[in-house]
């Protein structure tokens, strides 16, 4: 979703809530909104790689789990941003993989040492390290 498009209810939204912030305050604050959102969509997605990895794959390292999320991460950036390369309306960034990447990989490193931590996730009788 582009800038435009998100602004249709982002801004009326902080326009409400911060209704004394003069218009260039309001479209810096909905900027740093679209900028956080890319990691934090990829985080999210990469949690829930490493959530089902250690479901169906429970043998593997806590790097393996990170790893094999990022993979998962980065076709799904790549794709995105060749969609967005192919349309008119957007432009595709090779900075926004690595944007994608580096959510990616705070979201597998921070999943992957919960599931260690909390033993959630793995087989009975298992301990977690």
């Amino acid at each position: 979703m582009g800038a435009g498009a998100t602004s249709r209810f982002i801004r009326p939204l902080l326009e409400l809530l911060f209704s004394d912030l003069g218009p260039e305050r309001i479209a810096e604050i909905h900027f740093w909104i679209r900028v956080i959102a890319h990691p934090t969509e990829y985080a999210i997605l990469a949690g829930c790689l490493v959530h089902g990895f250690v479901r169906t794959r429970p043998e593997l390292s806590p790097g393996g789990l990170v790893l094999r999320s990022l993979i998962g991460v980065l076709v799904v950036a790549g794709a995105d941003e060749l969609r967005q390369a192919a349309s008119d309306a957007r432009t595709g960034s090779i900075q926004d993989v690595g944007l994608d990447l580096a959510g990616g990989l705070l979201g597998a490193a921070g999943s992957t040492w919960l599931v260690r931590r909390t033993g959630n996730g793995m087989e009975s009788g298992e301990e977690a390290t």
